[in-house]
């Protein structure tokens, strides 16, 4: 019985150690996660301040690290991950998570084609299907000069140089 308390006070005594060391900002957190767990909403948060702060790797692995959210911020969540992982060069995981934002409303298509951390990908067809939910073969398929009204505001015309203008809202993106 005499050693579960003198347990806890090794624990709480390292945690303190462990919390009152300066430089040592990760550490702290996954102690403190352990002593105090976040909520979704504060994973949330802590994630959105990583990227405002260009630490796209960290949001990332906060965001897989958690879980899976409740189902009123699943989709924020999946915009997180997606802003993060175009933003590392992983966009099969971006993909996926974008996606999955869309579905769950928490960005509209014009929202996707103006946001500043889809760049790296704005002008891949795939992003262009994506935000259109229409299969590249449909695309494809359509005459050289026609244009396609995709729905939720995007459009799709291709001309006959072979290029393509996404265009979803004011915004709109040639794509090659």
């Amino acid at each position: 019985m005499t050693n579960i308390p003198r347990a806890l006070m090794r624990v709480s005594f390292l945690a303190f150690l462990v919390l009152s060391t300066a430089g040592c900002d990760q550490i702290r957190e996954k102690v403190s996660d352990l002593i105090n767990p976040k909520t979704p909403q504060q994973v949330l948060e802590s994630a959105n301040q990583k990227i405002a702060n260009q630490k796209f790797k960290d949001a990332l692995a906060e965001i897989e690290s958690f879980g899976k959210a409740d189902a009123n911020l699943e989709g924020d969540f999946a915009l997180a991950a997606a802003k993060s992982s175009f933003q590392v060069g992983e966009n099969e995981k971006g993909y996926s998570y974008l996606t999955n934002a869309l579905k769950a409303k928490a960005i509209t298509t014009e929202q996707a084609m103006a946001e500043p951390l889809f760049e790296p990908v704005r002008t891949e067809m795939r992003f262009a299907t994506i935000l259109t939910q229409t299969s590249p073969t449909t695309l494809e398929s359509k005459s050289a000069t026609s244009e396609v009204n995709a729905g939720g505001g995007v459009s799709i015309k291709m001309n006959s140089s072979g290029g393509t203008e996404v265009r979803a809202g004011n915004v709109s993106v040639k794509l090659p």
